[in-house]
Formats: structure tokens, C-alpha cells, sequence
């Protein structure tokens, strides 16, 4: 019960600023323009249409998927031979399923930290272990964070920005990472002195989740047509 309270009130929080060094997210690319790319909002049938026509972008993920899951598999399948159930190998796998949601990206991570506080799902110390996805996740490279921003001053703007041109002073690293960006610390040319957050997002962010929820869906209506065949065979 201790355990349980403990993974409910988010004790399990790391407490270091980052998460396993070299731990880098798996995500995929795709063009985002307003004509022929992915969509900007979300619509089911929309993203339907569009990734129904990318069959080699689905193949690329589900295997990113596979190949990032299947060590996990493999460990609970054995553990079961082996008869490996106790407290100790739930952590442990709890641990590497933290690692493997942590690769997949956003999506994933977000499935991560809702299972983090299923005491009906999972056991207290995995709960605990779980908990590490809810503040500290990978940060990606500062120079792809600042081109990225610059971008899109450049466009709100209207003309070619820099950073210089925007913050008289921005930090060199990231002081916080999440799942979908990262915040630095800046303080503002105009108004003179406001300290301020900046969250830039990470690439291929929007991609990534778009696609995952396309494949979820696929998945749950492959799942329902079994179920239907099933029950008409019985």
C-alpha cells in the first residue's frame, strides 16, 4: 500500500535533469506543407487519406516499433519460462519499458505516464519506476532548436530573424525537456529585460504522433474485425 501511495503521489520522479544519457527518440519525417503534406490538424479520415498513400513510411515505423519492443518481449516471455515474476524482474522490465516508450517518442511516452498511475494495471514498484516518464525525457540538439525557432520568427516576422534579433540573451542549453519540445531561458530585447520561456518543438514531432495515432486506429479496427469474425464463427 506504501508502494501504491507512493507511485500515486509521483515520488517516482526523477530527480536528475535529464533521462538515460545516449537515449535518443525514434521518429520519422515527413513533409507538413499546406498543400500536399501532412495536415496541420487533426482529422481521422484526413490523416487516413494521406498516410493510406505512404505505405513505405508505415512499414519504416512499424518496424522501428517492433525492433525497439522486441528485447522487452523476449525478456517477459522468458522470465515466464523461467519462472522470473517477482518484484525484482517487474521493476526491471518496468525500467525497460520506460526506455522503449522513451525511444518511440511523444505517443508513446504519453502511454507511459497513464500507466504510470493504473494501480489496477500495475504493480506498486512498477508504478514508481513509471513515474521517471512524467518530468525527464531526451533533450535533442540546440542547434536544431534554435534553427527551428529561428524559422519561425523568420515567418511570423515576415524577413530573415535571428535569435540575437529577438533575446538579448538566451540559454545555450536546454533547461527543461518534455516529450513534445524543450524550454530555454531568454530574456527579451523589447520589451527591455523580460525574462521569458521559450518551447521549441521537436522535429518530427507532429509526424511522428500523426502517424501513431493513423496506425493505432488500424490496429483497433483490425482488433474489432477479428472479434466480429469470431463471434460469427461461434
Amino acid at each position: 500500500l506504501k508502494l501504491m501511495m507512493q507511485g500515486l503521489r509521483g515520488s517516482g520522479l526523477n530527480d536528475s535533469d535529464r533521462q538515460i544519457e545516449g537515449l535518443e527518440m525514434r521518429l520519422v519525417d515527413v513533409p507538413t506543407d499546406q498543400e500536399s503534406g501532412l495536415p496541420l490538424s487533426y482529422d481521422p479520415e484526413i490523416l487516413r487519406e494521406y498516410f493510406d498513400g505512404l505505405p513505405g513510411l508505415q512499414f519504416q515505423r512499424i518496424i522501428q516499433i517492433i525492433s525497439t519492443g522486441a528485447p522487452l518481449i523476449g525478456s517477459i516471455v522468458w522470465n515466464r519460462i523461467t519462472g522470473n515474476t517477482g518484484p525484482d524482474a517487474q521493476v526491471a522490465q518496468a525500467a525497460k519499458f520506460n526506455e522503449i516508450v522513451t525511444t518511440l517518442g511523444p505517443f508513446f511516452i504519453k502511454l507511459g505516464q497513464a500507466l504510470s498511475i493504473r494501480p489496477d494495471l500495475l504493480s506498486p514498484r512498477a508504478m514508481v519506476e513509471l513515474q521517471k516518464l512524467c518530468d525527464k525525457v531526451p533533450s535533442y540538439s540546440t542547434d536544431i532548436a534554435m534553427a527551428t525557432l529561428e524559422a519561425e520568427l523568420s515567418g511570423k516576422f515576415g524577413r530573415p530573424v535571428t535569435k540575437e534579433d529577438v533575446f538579448s540573451e538566451i540559454t545555450p542549453a536546454p533547461v527543461a525537456a518534455a516529450s513534445l519540445g524543450q524550454v530555454y531561458r531568454a530574456v527579451l530585447k523589447e520589451p527591455a529585460g523580460e525574462v521569458v520561456a521559450v518551447k521549441v518543438q521537436r522535429p518530427a514531432v507532429l509526424e511522428t504522433v500523426s502517424l501513431d495515432l493513423y496506425l493505432i486506429r488500424k490496429l483497433a479496427k483490425f482488433t474489432q474485425w477479428l472479434q466480429d469474425v469470431g463471434l460469427r464463427d461461434s
